[in-house]
């Protein structure tokens, strides 16, 4: 089918009140982007429907429809989005594109969106990029499950690449989001040995604002630029957000990053995520001002918090075939915390190049620690109640003097043999 062909069937069924296109399978070839409505579900019978572009500045879906109208209510079931062939040099513009090559991108306060099972493979842009640029704009109850985004060749340049994530929340406010048992993934390869900057991230247009109530779920992201899963750059506050079961491996900076507010995010629960051979690189310059911003799991700072049985292993150091670890990598920890009124208990932090668990100076109040696995390659469990910066994790408690030894009992004197003969008489 061609794309005129296919964005009538979609026109009429938003004109009829809402309804299902279906594209059969085989390679149906763009030479504009689809541009879905509300109430309408566009889906195709898995990975042999094929949507197929040449042109690397061409989104492949645009789901807001124009005008004042936001993009609601609307469905992507089964669909694979290919990008320019292998063969092509699909290394596009510099970071203010980054809403152009797009696998999906949704503008003006997206709302009830679903995306399951979809693949986007060499996309150029982000993969999915639910955009508001407004200083109001709510996006909400967005469902993104069982989607893959292979990512496509990157130059050496990340920075000139650093507004690309394979999926991506940018904004002032996101309420009610799940993304669950997705991956995103790079493989290295001739031209570059990174991907998209960040696989699943959360980022603050410059204005105030917040995530609530997001669930980040049995994803696997690695090969990034910088993080495998960030929330967030910019002057969020993070509410009830729950990342569980996911992996993050071979992310250059941090394998999970929540940076939210001290005073105000809360609630925020890391659990039960495997994160490994992340934060090896990223820039030569040891006394960069981030430089710190490396390893398995980074908490930078928030208010009532619970990282538990998380295993953090091998930070600092890439697996093959990854490569190029800088002076960045000797701060790479299994996991670094700051805040107020948090736990840390069943975490394994264990060979990594930096602290198996590493406090932020400051704050760093109301902290428990139970764990094992302290640091490169310990075992033991540590607890720290305290509201002064704890000494740094692994170290001795102090030995207090040994206590003098108990005198020897007395022994009792015998009685001579006259003294006893004369009390067996007379006594």
């Amino acid at each position: 089918m061609t794309t005129t062909e296919i964005q009538q069937q979609i026109d009429a069924a938003h004109a009829a009140g809402g309804g299902e296109v279906v594209l059969p399978a085989g390679t149906h070839r763009l030479d504009a982007a689809l541009r879905l409505k509300p109430r309408v579900t566009l889906r195709g019978e898995g990975a042999s429907t094929r949507l197929a572009t040449q042109d690397k500045e061409t989104n492949f879906i645009e789901l807001h429809p124009g005008g004042d109208a936001t993009a609601h209510d609307i469905t992507i079931r089964a669909l694979h989005l290919q990008g320019p062939d292998a063969g092509d040099d699909i290394t596009v513009g510099v970071a203010s594109d980054f809403d152009r090559g797009c696998g999906v991108i949704a503008r003006k306060a997206p709302a009830r969106i679903r995306i399951a099972d979809v693949t986007i493979a060499e996309a150029s842009g982000c993969g999915l990029l639910f955009l508001d640029r407004s200083a109001d704009g709510v996006g909400r109850h967005i469902r993104i499950a069982r989607c893959r985004i292979r990512q496509g060749r990157r130059p050496a340049d990340a920075v000139a690449f650093s507004n690309y994530k394979d999926i991506y929340f940018f904004g002032a406010f996101f309420e009610d989001i799940e993304v669950v048992d997705t991956t995103c993934t790079f493989e290295p390869n001739a031209v570059s040995v990174f991907g998209n900057d960040s696989g699943i991230a959360f980022v603050m247009n410059g204005h105030e604002g917040a995530v609530r109530r997001a669930v980040l779920k049995g994803n696997v992201c690695s090969g990034h630029a910088r993080h495998g899963i960030v929330t967030n750059y910019g002057k969020l506050v993070a509410f009830d957000v729950k990342a569980r079961g996911n992996t993050c491996r071979d992310n250059r900076w941090v394998g999970l990053y929540v940076n939210t507010s001290i005073e105000q995010g809360e609630n925020v629960v890391i659990e039960e995520n495997v994160c490994e051979h992340n934060g090896y690189g990223g820039t030569s310059d040891p006394n960069a001002p981030d430089k710190t911003i490396r390893g398995g799991i980074v908490l930078a700072g928030c208010y009532n918090a619970r990282i538990s049985n998380n295993q953090c292993r091998h930070n600092g150091r890439p697996s093959p075939p990854f490569a190029g670890a800088d002076a960045t990598a000797q701060f790479a920890a299994g996991i670094r915390v700051r805040g107020r009124n948090l736990v840390l208990v069943g975490n394994k932090a264990e060979h990594n190049v930096g602290r198996g668990i590493e406090p932020w100076p400051e704050p760093f109040e109301n902290v428990e620690i139970r764990n094992g696995g302290a640091g490169d390659g310990e075992e033991g469990d540590v607890s720290v109640r305290t509201t002064e910066t704890p000494p740094p994790i692994g170290t001795p408690p102090p030995m207090e003097p040994p206590s003098p030894p108990d005198p020897p009992p007395k022994r009792k004197k015998k009685k001579s043999l006259f003294k006893r003969l004369f009390g067996w008489l007379f006594g």
